[in-house]
């Protein structure tokens, strides 16, 4: 079966032709959720929203849907709109421990299988001029929580419990328990 990814993020596409997978993207055009929700229950609300709007129109095909937020505590730090607000995020973030959680929701013949992964980060300290260098750089739009470990926002970061992926947007491994069987990596991946 084919596979779709129901996000248009380039780091998930990247995660996921680094696996191997043979996938089309088909962005989901959906009003994600923000407020009243527990952040992990908002990326797996998310998640699911986005597999579903892409799900009606190719059932003969394994739709993937992630959403990916960022939350201290019960706060969630989705995609900054601002510098302001992206220099406001990392400030908060700044020297302590926060939560990445990805919400997986794959669709494959009617049927829905769901996950999330949390992986915890910590941020070093950081002054008021490093936060606006780092801003200055761009990398915080649409990504949550303002910053990319995969990016110079990998120097922010002190320690790491969990999956790298799952920090990027998607958690392959955990995708791979959640796809059907014929969905596979291709060879010499």
């Amino acid at each position: 079966m084919e596979l779709v990814l129901a996000s248009a993020s380039p780091q998930r596409r990247a995660l996921l032709e680094a696996a191997g997978y043979r996938f089309v993207v088909v962005a989901a055009d959906v009003d994600e959720l923000e407020d009243g929700v527990a952040p992990l229950e908002l990326a797996a609300a998310n998640a699911r929203l986005k597999a579903m709007a892409i799900a009606g129109a190719h059932p003969e095909r394994v739709v993937v849907g992630a959403d990916t937020v960022v939350a201290l505590g019960e706060r969630s730090f989705g995609k900054p709109a601002s510098e302001a607000e992206a220099n406001a995020t990392l400030a908060s973030l700044a020297g302590s421990w926060h939560e990445v959680h990805t919400g997986i929701c794959v669709v494959a013949d009617g049927e829905t299988r769901s996950a999330t992964a949390t992986t915890r980060v910590r941020f070093r300290r950081l002054s008021a001029e490093e936060i606006e260098r780092h801003v200055a750089l761009g990398e915080w739009r649409d990504r949550a929580g303002g910053y990319a470990i995969q990016e110079s926002g990998g120097g922010l970061v002190e320690a790491l419990e969990g999956d790298h992926d799952n920090v990027i947007g998607l958690p392959v491994g955990l995708l791979a328990q959640l796809l059907p069987e014929d969905v596979q990596p291709r060879a010499g991946k």
